[in-house]
Parts: C-alpha cells; structure tokens; sequence
C-alpha cells in the first residue's frame, strides 16, 4: 500500500534542478543480484551518465516531485504492508515522492520484523524482478496483471515452472538460453529459444517463424513477451 505524504512546503520554494547522474540497472535486492550473476550470459551492467531535470524544493531539499492522477505535488510516498485481517499496519518505509515503489518493495518486505506468508500488491508492482524476489523471500505474491505487447500467453504459449521452459500449442518447448543485457533499457531479460531446423515442419511455422525470441525480465510465468527477431542459425 502506498500513500502520498505532502511535504510541508511552499509551491514557491520549488525550483527545477538538473543534475548529472550515474544511471545502470535497479539494484531490488541482494539476493536477486547474486542469483543474476551466476546466470550463462551475465555480464555487468553500464554505468551512463546522463543529465536529469527534476523539481524540487529549497525548504526541503530531500523531498520529490510526483505527477498523477491521485498524487500530484512536492513530498513523499509510504510503503506500507497491512494486516488486513486485523487492520493492523505492520511496517512503513517513506522515500522521495519521485522513486517508484516498485524499487523498494523487496527492501521493505526484508527490514520488517513480521514474516510474510502472501502479500496482494497492485500493478505497479507486476514486474519479473518483483515477482522473483518474493519467491527468493518465501512469499505468495499476488498482483493485478499488466498488459504487455506480444504476450506469449496469448499466442498459445505455457510455461513449466519445473523445467524452466516455455511449451508452444504443438506441444514442443522452448528451453533457457542465456541472459541477455539490452543496453538501449539496461535491464536484463531472459531468452528462450529452438532451432529453425526443429521448427521448419510445424504448421504453425508461417505464423511464427519471426517471433523466436522470449524475453522476460526475471519473471519467467507472468510477463513472457515475444520479440520479433530471426530464428536460431
């Protein structure tokens, strides 16, 4: 549960800040970063520098600006985990209003003094690095589902968590590869993949012979996408 928190300041006290910032990938938590870099095809993240615009305030210096819907203003957000139950807020964390709360969940859920069993998060929190850091902690997690293009759920795809693979509607599968590095988003993905020579008699070859490659961010079941590319040589 996030809830935005006002800070206390003038709407004259802010100012526009343009800073040079070092930008690489979201470090969500130590164990998923240990379980990254022991994967076939890691290789480290770059490190770009480039110049961010952002407004903020000279009263409060450490607070963040945020622009949507229900949230708009100079301040801060709180990551709050509920006992619904009982109506009981079990732990809080507050940050700049600016960060998005998917970065910092799996922090959150490590510092608190309660152990989770399950937890129901809303969409924004529908993201692979997300969904494996709960596993890695020992908690169900539950999410409202983000649509993602060319998702290969809707193509007749399946995956089998025990084998760590994706099977198509012929009933054939497409293994774990490698981990490739996009420098363009600076994430990490996961390709899965089979040989145009194990392919080239399937029915469904003329509908699928681009769509080959299988890329998802650390999530394998629930935002498996389809990338157009050519097949395996």
């Amino acid at each position: 549960m996030v809830s935005f928190l006002p800070s206390n300041v003038s709407w004259d006290s802010r100012y526009e800040a343009v800073e040079t910032v070092r930008q690489s990938t979201v470090k969500y938590m130590e164990e998923l970063e240990a379980e990254l870099s022991s994967m076939p095809g890691y290789k480290e993240p770059e490190n770009v520098k480039r110049e961010k615009e952002s407004l903020k305030s000279r009263t409060d210096p450490e607070c963040g600006y945020i622009h949507q819907a229900r949230k708009k203003g100079l301040g801060y957000l709180t990551e709050m985990t509920v006992d619904t139950s009982h109506g009981i807020i079990t732990g809080v964390d507050c940050y700049p209003a600016n960060r998005r709360e998917s970065d910092i969940i799996l922090e959150h859920l490590k510092g608190q003094p309660c152990k989770y069993q399950e937890i129901g998060l809303d969409g924004g929190y529908d993201i692979g690095a997300v969904h494996r850091g709960l596993e890695l902690l020992g908690v169900q997690g539950y999410t409202a589902i983000r649509e993602y293009q060319n998702n290969a759920m809707k193509k007749g795809f399946c995956y089998e968590e025990e084998t760590d693979r994706f099977v198509c509607r012929q009933g054939e599968y497409l293994a774990f590869q490698k981990l490739i590095y996009k420098t363009s988003t600076q994430n990490y993905y996961r390709l899965y993949s089979r040989s145009k020579k194990q392919c080239k008699n399937c029915p469904d070859f003329p509908l699928f012979h681009s769509l080959v490659l299988f890329y998802n961010n650390i999530d394998r079941s629930q935002n498996a996408h389809i990338s157009q590319s050519s097949y395996d040589k």
